[in-house]
């Protein structure tokens, strides 16, 4: 493949908004040469290549956009804070109540916005 070539497929794949192809066609291309798959295998392999890309961004942006909370964990919980027992907690992670069929009732306690938005750090967890 020639410099010309490469620069007009890139050029293709930018107009066309295709940018996984354009930075991998000569990459995937050397591969699909040294392994002897078919045209249509090449395709196929550029293809998802792109697919793959594109639903890692669309992911990215749509997490980016819904403006979630920050990743909380039960290490990170702040169990002096609220008047939740941390057994009770770490009883209710491991998911026991799950295997035995028991149903749980979390109770919120929201007090202010910042509890609206952080509502499980006010569950008094009962199991019956």
């Amino acid at each position: 493949m020639s410099d010309l070539q490469a620069q007009s497929i890139r050029q293709h794949c930018k107009t066309l908004r295709m940018p996984t192809i354009g930075g991998q066609f000569a990459r995937l291309a050397d591969a699909a040469a040294r392994e002897g798959h078919s045209h249509v295998g090449y395709l196929e392999a550029l293809l998802t290549a792109e697919m793959e890309e594109r639903e890692s961004r669309a992911i990215t942006r749509l997490l980016h956009e819904a403006r979630l909370p920050r990743m909380k964990t039960l290490e990170a919980f702040e169990f002096d804070r609220s008047g939740v027992s941390a057994g009770q907690l770490r009883a209710l992670a491991e998911g026991d109540y799950v295997t035995k069929a028991e149903p749980i009732l979390l109770v919120c306690e929201a007090e202010s916005a910042t509890y609206r938005s952080s509502p499980y750090a006010y569950w008094k967890a009962k199991t019956f």
